[in-house]
C-alpha cells in the first residue's frame, strides 16, 4: 500500500518524458510515457526511425504510450523491441500517431518504430 492507502501496480506509475526531433522541416515533439526508463532516444531522418534505448526493473507488463506528430511520420508503423517486432496499439488523430505498447524482459533494451512502407521522403512525411 502507498501512504494514500491504495494499491498501486507497476502498470498505474507511468513517467512522462518528452523529446524535440529537429528536423530540415521543423521542430517536433515526442511524448513517451512509460513505468521503465528511456536513457536516450535518436531519430534516422533518412530512415525515418525513431530509436529510444530503454531499462526496465520489471520482468512483466512493461508498458508505454508514444505520441509522435504525423507531420515527423505519417505511415503505418511498426514496433521493434531488440529488432524483434512486437505487437503494438496503433491509433492515429488528426494531428498524431498514438502507439501503446507492452512487453516483458527485466534490463536493457532498444525499441524501434519505423515505418511499414517506405516510399520516400515527401516534405519529411511518409505516406502509405
Amino acid at each position: 500500500m502507498d501512504a494514500f492507502g491504495v494499491d498501486t501496480s507497476p502498470r498505474d506509475v507511468g513517467f512522462v518524458n518528452k523529446y524535440m526531433i529537429n528536423t530540415d522541416e521543423g521542430n517536433f515533439e515526442i511524448i513517451f510515457t512509460a513505468n521503465f526508463l528511456i536513457s536516450s532516444h535518436e531519430f534516422n531522418a533518412n530512415d525515418m526511425m525513431l530509436r529510444f534505448d530503454i531499462e526496465s526493473g520489471l520482468d512483466k507488463e512493461n508498458i508505454g504510450e508514444i505520441i509522435i506528430p504525423l507531420d515527423l511520420i505519417d505511415s503505418e508503423l511498426s514496433v521493434l523491441l531488440d529488432d524483434k517486432e512486437i505487437s503494438a496499439q496503433v491509433s492515429k488523430t488528426d494531428r498524431s500517431s498514438v502507439i501503446g505498447i507492452e512487453f516483458d524482459g527485466k534490463g536493457k533494451h532498444t525499441l524501434d518504430i519505423t515505418p511499414t512502407k517506405y516510399l520516400g521522403n515527401s516534405g519529411g512525411c511518409l505516406i502509405a
